[in-house]
């Protein structure tokens, strides 16, 4: 089990400039704290783009209404919940159409796992992986910030 000195929230990475970008780290390392807090189901959703698709396990949503819904089920049978993300495995690749070689995406493959605590007192831990498409959007008042555009979750039971 990796250590808990970290918090579990801070994984490794393969080298530091390989990063497409070091915000990322902060994005990810947020996203996590975020999904282990029952009560915080609006900002956890605005981790998503309108039109994100997600699955996770067997449950998928697509779209800002149903990734909220899914979140909700999420902590239907949960006390607690927390992540421990061990590895990142961050990369760029460039679209064949695009013609100035660049892309506003990253992709990222990360593993880990979660300890569970569910409402009737069992606990368990289950090891992940997960595959996220983030795209780097720019809100109303021109602040670009990073968002999951596809986020799909293998849990290992």
């Amino acid at each position: 089990m990796p250590s808990s000195l970290s918090g579990g929230y801070f994984p490794l990475y393969p080298q530091h400039d390989s990063l497409p970008d070091p915000e990322i780290r902060t994005f990810i390392t947020n996203f996590y704290k975020t999904s282990d807090n029952p009560t915080a189901d609006e900002l956890w959703v605005s981790y998503f783009t309108k039109d994100a698709q997600i699955l996770i396990g067997d449950n998928g949503a697509k779209g800002e209404k149903e990734i909220r819904e899914a979140r909700a089920l999420m902590w239907a049978t949960m006390a607690e919940r927390k992540h421990v993300v061990t590895k990142v495995f961050p990369g760029r690749f460039s679209p064949a159409d695009a013609s100035d070689g660049e892309s506003s995406d990253c992709e990222c493959m990360m593993f880990g796992e979660v300890q569970y605590k569910t409402s009737d007192g069992s606990s368990l831990t289950t090891p992940w992986a997960a595959h996220a498409v983030l795209h780097k959007e720019t809100d109303a008042g021109d602040k670009e910030e990073w968002k999951f555009a596809r986020y799909r979750v293998w849990l290992q039971k």
